[in-house]
């Protein structure tokens, strides 16, 4: 599910940047900055790459244990497992081409003020089992800033850290079964 609402929301911001920026090429990726032997990624050059730097379980949007009726028992279902997703959105750049990066930034911070909330109204392709997602900006201190592009293992880019609430991850399985009760015919002590 994480994997569909992120490249879900990079379609959207892809979408209107090209538009924008009268593009014919693609302008924003779902990939990482570094390229898994540690080399600057080539696919994120003068691109805006849009990728997961953390997940977090979001304990506030918490539901009850579900049941559903099977034949006169009641499944029982684990809770959904809400997640906060934190995405950030880095613009690469090639030599001499740092003013288009900022710019890439700035259209990306201008469509998620205008476009904060994903829902079934303003993005009808949405998944089945996400029902909304909500991106609210991060602001990260210089310290904080230096240890996440350390943990990135590359050089600092021009980004922006949102936190996307709530990816939900339902369970597909049954977690048992259990008996109804029947209702008692009249009052007790009548």
């Amino acid at each position: 599910m994480i994997d569909r609402a992120v490249e879900l929301v990079a379609a959207r911001l892809n979408q209107r940047l090209r538009l924008h920026l009268q593009s014919d090429e693609d302008l924003v990726v779902v990939a990482n900055v570094v390229d898994s032997d540690g080399t600057p990624a080539a696919s994120v050059v003068d691109k805006l790459a849009f990728f997961v730097v953390n997940v977090q379980k979001d304990d506030l949007s918490q539901t009850r244990r579900g049941t559903l009726p099977t034949g006169g028992r009641l499944a029982a279902m684990q809770e959904p497992l809400h997640l906060n997703v934190f995405v950030m959105a880095a613009a690469g750049y090639s030599d001499g081409n740092y003013p288009q990066a900022l710019k890439l930034i700035s259209h990306a911070l201008r469509f998620f003020q205008a476009h904060p909330v994903f829902d079934r109204r303003t993005a009808p392709e949405l998944p089945s089992g996400l029902e909304r997602l909500v991106l609210d900006i991060e602001n990260l201190e210089y310290e904080q800033l230096s240890h996440l592009w350390g943990v990135l293992g590359g050089r600092y880019l021009p980004s922006v850290l949102y936190q996307m609430r709530t990816v939900v991850i339902a369970p597909d399985e049954v977690a048992g079964e259990v008996e109804t009760t029947r209702a008692i015919d009249g009052l007790v002590g009548s």
